[in-house]
């Protein structure tokens, strides 16, 4: 960018390009650039302005919005993807498409696109011909292809077609630890700390995410759904039971039985952390002895006050008296007390 040249510059919320000479650059930081505008809609304005803003020379405009327009339709391409076919695509492709064959595009705005850079290995990766992947748009810029979200999501069925066997295995694996988790609780370390993640949370993420994601992976392997009544009524049963064991709990809790309390919390949940286990009874109860501290603490301010402003009223009453009826105030009347 040099003093003279005619540029495409970007209008801050309108977001449409108009020509501007560059009348100087700044020395300053961070880095402006004094602008001139040439369309008589602005009659010849000037402004310092973020050199970002500045998109292209304005001889190439044509080809830059060419670009902007592809890469639009691009993004526009079919459906977006919802969020649990987002976590599907994810769980599938995570470590497992090599970065040089291709990568993810997760920026927002581009958020699902897939950026291909070795055609044929993807051909191997996903045991797919190109013409069979390329289910939507999809531009070439410097030796990339730059895919719509159908392609991305046409990779990762693919694979997971290809690996039926071994995505089948390592989902059961998955789903089991999930489970787990929704009955016992998550112990998670980080940065040096111990924190338990009630079962409550984890049965709520599951019901809402991994289950509706695992059917939809295991739809993409073939396999057919099945309704699985028997276990769903196991893990109905297991949290009438854990529901029975809370309000056991609690109970023992009102009862001031912290030591029998704790004992049944921890055999229910083995991963729980004691020296930051308080339950919710607990900690309305500090709650409430807190505000009736405040309130006694207040209370006896206000009492306090309006002792002193007695005082005072009664002093300067027997002050008056005495004034109208010559006589020497008693100490506790002085007005200098």
């Amino acid at each position: 960018m040099d003093k003279g040249e005619r540029w495409a510059y970007e209008v801050p919320k309108k977001y449409n390009l108009t020509e501007v000479l560059v009348e100087k650059i700044g020395t300053k930081r961070p880095l402006r650039v004094l602008i001139s505008y040439l369309d008589d809609e602005y009659e010849g304005a000037s402004e310092w302005v973020p050199p970002n803003r500045l998109k292209v020379l304005w001889a190439n405009v044509d080809v830059y919005r060419a670009r902007e327009k592809a890469w639009e339709e691009l993004r526009h391409d079919g459906d977006e993807p919802t969020e649990i076919e987002g976590f599907a695509v994810e769980h599938v492709l995570y470590r497992r498409l090599p970065p040089a064959v291709a990568t993810r595009l997760l920026n927002h705005g581009n958020y699902g696109l897939l950026a291909v850079h070795d055609w044929p290995e993807l051909e191997v990766f996903t045991g797919r011909r190109r013409e069979e992947l390329l289910s939507g748009t999809h531009l070439e810029e410097e030796g990339t292809a730059y895919c719509s979200w159908k392609t991305t999501l046409a990779v990762a069925q693919a694979y997971a077609q290809l690996h039926a066997a071994e995505m089948l295995r390592e989902l059961e694996t998955y789903e089991k630890a999930q489970l787990h988790e929704t009955v016992h609780g998550r112990l998670e370390r980080r940065q040096g700390r111990d924190y338990f993640t009630e079962p409550e949370y984890s049965a709520e993420w599951y019901d809402g995410y991994t289950a509706p994601m695992l059917e939809i992976i295991r739809g993409w392997c073939g396999e057919a759904r099945v309704e699985r009544d028997e276990i769903n009524e196991l893990r109905r049963e297991l949290w009438r039971n854990t529901e029975r064991v809370n309000r056991a709990i609690h109970y023992l809790l009102l009862n001031d039985d912290e030591p029998r309390a704790w004992s049944l919390h921890s055999e229910m949940y083995p991963d729980a952390v004691r020296k930051r286990w308080k339950s919710q009874h607990h900690v309305q109860r500090e709650k409430d002895e807190r505000q009736k501290r405040d309130q006694e603490a207040a209370a006896e301010l206000a009492s306090q006050r309006m002792h002193e402003r007695r005082v005072e009223l009664d002093a300067k009453l027997e002050r008056d008296r005495a004034d109208a009826l010559g006589y020497e105030p008693p100490p506790w009347a002085a007005a200098d007390r």
